[in-house]
């Protein structure tokens, strides 16, 4: 009885625990802040012949600015869909910053 505990212990700390390519919550947070804000330019341009390669370009720019991999930022989120609860999170601080970045325009 206590091996089997002890293993679904061992199991339980490890499924919860954030493996280290994984992006920290803050960092994925920044990192997607500044991925949406290139693809609102790249929409408002409307340019449907350039718009997949300025994606592309606009991608590569922000995975270099965290010096992140097209691969690291790929197994992110993977983990953070197996972990909703912390994507969710981040999308509400994202949310708020949205929000305070339209009223420091508006101004």
């Amino acid at each position: 009885m206590c091996i089997v505990f002890f293993l679904f212990s061992v199991c339980f700390y490890s499924c919860n625990d954030r493996p280290s390519y994984v992006l920290s919550d803050k960092m994925m947070e920044n990192f997607l802040f500044d991925l949406y804000i290139a693809e609102a330019i790249i929409k408002n341009k409307a340019d449907f012949h350039t718009d997949y390669k300025q994606k592309e370009i606009l991608f590569y720019s922000v995975l270099d600015k965290y010096n992140v991999s097209e691969q690291e930022f790929n197994a992110t989120l993977v983990w953070y869909n197996a972990h909703l609860e912390k994507f969710i999170k981040i999308n509400e601080q994202l949310i708020i910053k949205y929000v305070f970045l339209i009223k420091k325009i508006k101004k």
